[in-house]
């Protein structure tokens, strides 16, 4: 995953089109391979990940821009990955 600058992530708080669309093409196979190993099923797959973009678009205003981003990110898609193993485990 590369590194967003300052201003992308900024312009993603703004909820701008293009800098939304570059993140969600940079993260989605990352977190499509995370949730990979949770979720046989290609759709399950996809909808966690996707839930995780969800997320982490709601709580971008949150990042402070401390700490790598990569990490901020994996953490968010491991958090998605336990609360819905855990909806279908129920």
């Amino acid at each position: 995953m590369l590194q967003p600058t300052h201003d992308i992530i900024e312009k993603c708080k703004s909820r701008d089109r293009a800098s939304l669309e570059w993140l969600y093409d940079q993260v989605m196979p990352m977190w499509l391979g995370m949730s990979g190993r949770y979720f046989n099923n290609k759709e399950d797959r996809h909808h966690v990940a996707n839930s995780a973009f969800m997320k982490l678009v709601d709580s971008l205003k949150k990042y402070e821009g401390s700490g790598s981003f990569e990490a901020w990110c994996r953490r968010i898609m491991s958090n998605t990955i336990i609360d819905e193993y855990r909806k279908q485990k129920n």
